[in-house]
């Protein structure tokens, strides 16, 4: 059997409005799905395709592997549209897609191509450890050293376009290039946390006075149209892998622990575990309602922020002295699963009068059964109370 990695999606995005008042910071409004759910959108993983596509009255699905590239590892995908995609690939290939067939062609020798964005058919540019490359819509130009002398733009890892004369390109030495439809600016080191360690991994732009980076060192530094802010912390878990933005309000990144973490205008969600099979390897959102990741063991999560369920209670009782979940428990756990599908928020409260240890355990017990069936933000609690041997589930909307 063939291994594949999903390594890359993109959308290109339309018409967010960044003017609308950011959503509130103190929930989780998000579920994240073990599912490929899509409208009018291709990803590429290793030399496959798949199509995604909608049919009339029909629900949405992903098409079967299509081999389109040979032996080849593509390294990134964009899509403006369902009838124009481009992908690129390790061996310098890149291949573009009319909404019915894929074409190839070399376009960087043998170079590994890291990232490609495009913003129509006829505007894209790609990037490879030192050199950029653009399309016109019928030809790639050469690949143009945008300053691989410089220890800033060594390695570059991504790039992002918004217009044919705005794009923004970041590298593994913490250094940010711009384009303004003529030439690239000199790299600056916007993270200088450690010019050997920075490692800009992601960069996401929805206009030239906002883009969003992120790097393996768990920071993410803003771009407001003339200076990158310092660079902030936002997982402690570091390897931030992947990051894409709507508007100046919304934001979504990944890292390769299989955490998620927002941006709503002003600051990060902590980190939420949206994959337990770890390896988050790309993330793409078209709206502020809809993203889509995937991961190195060819998974695909889709996020959309639903109403979830009403506030409800259900107390669980326990044996004496013990941590099982019981069959009454776990059945009403499995029915509470089923309402959380459209997502929630779980406080789940243990008594510590019943001993320290096991009502953490018991907690611990049912967050495990309830996350084996839905993926929820959930927070344990210990309190005081005259109630023994129970464990408490509390569900809030989100």
């Amino acid at each position: 059997m063939r291994a594949i990695t999903l390594t890359s999606v993109h959308f290109r995005t339309i018409g967010e409005d960044s003017s609308r008042p950011a959503a509130p910071t103190t929930a989780r409004p998000w579920l994240w799905r073990l599912s490929a759910v899509a409208t009018s959108m291709i990803l590429v993983v290793s030399s496959f395709a798949f199509v995604a596509g909608q049919a009339a009255g029909a629900a949405t699905t992903w098409s079967t592997l299509r081999n389109i590239d040979g032996g080849n590892i593509f390294s990134s995908v964009s899509c403006v549209s369902s009838s124009f995609c481009m992908a690129v690939d390790t061996s310098g290939d890149a291949l573009s897609y009319n909404g019915t067939t894929w074409s190839a062609m070399v376009i960087d020798g043998n170079a590994v191509l890291g990232d490609v964005s495009c913003v129509s058919s006829t505007f894209c540019v790609a990037v490879d450890s030192f050199n950029a490359l653009s399309y016109n819509g019928a030809t790639w130009s050469a690949p143009t050293d945008i300053d691989g002398t410089n220890i800033y733009s060594s390695n570059l890892t991504s790039v992002s376009c918004v217009s044919s004369t705005f794009c923004m390109a970041v590298s593994t030495s913490g250094g940010a290039l711009s384009y303004n439809g003529a030439t690239w600016s000199a790299p600056m080191n916007i993270d200088g946390t450690n010019i050997f360690t920075s490692d800009l991994t992601s960069v996401s732009c929805v206009s030239s006075t906002f883009c969003m980076a992120v790097g393996y060192n768990g920071n993410a530094l803003s771009y407001n149209g003339a200076t990158w802010s310092a660079p902030t912390k936002i997982d402690g878990r570091v390897d931030l892998i992947s990051v894409s933005c709507v508007s100046s309000t919304f934001c979504m990144a990944v890292d390769s622990k299989g955490n998620a973490l927002s941006y709503r205008g002003t600051t990060w969600s902590v980190p939420t575990n949206i994959d337990h099979s770890l390896g988050l390897t790309s993330v793409s959102c078209a709206s502020s309602t809809f993203c889509m990741a995937v991961d190195s063991n060819g998974n695909a999560l889709s996020y959309t922020p639903h109403a979830g369920v009403p506030p409800s209670t259900l107390t669980l009782v326990f044996a004496a002295k013990s941590s099982a979940l019981s069959p009454a428990a776990k059945k009403s756990l499995a029915a509470l699963a089923k309402k959380l599908l459209s997502g929630a928020s779980v406080t789940l409260t243990g008594y510590a009068r019943d001993n320290a240890g096991l009502a953490q355990s018991r907690a611990r017990n049912v967050a495990n059964y309830l996350s084996s069936k839905v993926s929820i933000h959930m927070t344990l609690k210990q309190v005081t109370a005259l109630t023994v041997n129970k464990v408490t589930v509390v569900t809030t909307k989100p």
